[in-house]
Formats: structure tokens, C-alpha cells, sequence
């Protein structure tokens, strides 16, 4: 009888549900991690985009999870983005359903996502799912 891995539920970048969806692709600035939120970038903001560090910036939506050994988009990769619809998102805190959704942008959580707004990127966004701590919530976002 063949053996299996146990596989996770999900992983960052890993679209939610399979309901019509928008995505999107753009540039890479920089290597960027599978489910990280992306900002447009400041020099070429309808062609590429970086990882969200800025509260100021343009948030562009979640980068999706593709299938290659790097587990992340290298420099001037193609980034699918996710700009509506339901994925699944590292979180920095405790978040809980129906709660707002903000990219994180402070130095050890950039590009992560939480549900404190002060000094962090919204994102117009939900959270579908409570997690206890840090890790996998789902998020839905519609721009």
C-alpha cells in the first residue's frame, strides 16, 4: 500500500475558495514571498510592484502562489496578484473574522498582514477566519 505525506490545509498564497476571481500581473521590483501584500511601485506604479513596507502606498493585493523551487518571485518575476477574491495570508498577530485587514509594514512583519490600522497599509479587506497567533488566516480583499 503506497504511504502519503500528511499535506497542510493551506499555505501562504493559496487561493481561498475557487469563485470567480481577479488577478492581475506585474512586475517584480523584488524577491517577494508567496502571499505577501504588494504595493505599486513609486517609479513604475502600472507595471510593477514591491512588497508593502510604506502606509502611504498603493496597495495592489496579495501575491499568489505559484509553483517553483525559489517558494517565492525573484526579482522581475511575474507576480500573479490577487485584487479580488479569497486567499490565504500570513498573519503577524491574532486576527479574527470579519476583522479589517492591513498590510503590515514594520521592519519583521513587512508584507504580512494584521488587523491593527495604526501606522499600517489598509487594504479595504476582510479576514474570513480567526487564528489564535501568528499564521495562516484567510483574506478577502475586492479593489
Amino acid at each position: 500500500m503506497p504511504q502519503y505525506q500528511d499535506m497542510d490545509t493551506a499555505f501562504a498564497g493559496l487561493k481561498g475558495d475557487i469563485r470567480n476571481d481577479t488577478v492581475e500581473s506585474y512586475a517584480a521590483s523584488e524577491d517577494i514571498e508567496f502571499g505577501r501584500g504588494v504595493m505599486a511601485n513609486t517609479t513604475d506604479p502600472a507595471h510593477v510592484v514591491d512588497v508593502a513596507d510604506n502606509a502611504g502606498g498603493v496597495f495592489r493585493g496579495i501575491a499568489l502562489h505559484i509553483h517553483n523551487e525559489a517558494r517565492k518571485y525573484e526579482e522581475k518575476d511575474t507576480v500573479s496578484v490577487l485584487r479580488k477574491g479569497m486567499a490565504w495570508v500570513e498573519t503577524g498577530v491574532a486576527v479574527t473574522i470579519d476583522e479589517d485587514a492591513y498590510v503590515d509594514v514594520a521592519i519583521g512583519g513587512i508584507g504580512k498582514f494584521t488587523n491593527v490600522s495604526a501606522s499600517n497599509l489598509a487594504t479595504g479587506g476582510k479576514f474570513r477566519s480567526t487564528v489564535a497567533a501568528a499564521g495562516l488566516a484567510l483574506l478577502e480583499i475586492d479593489l
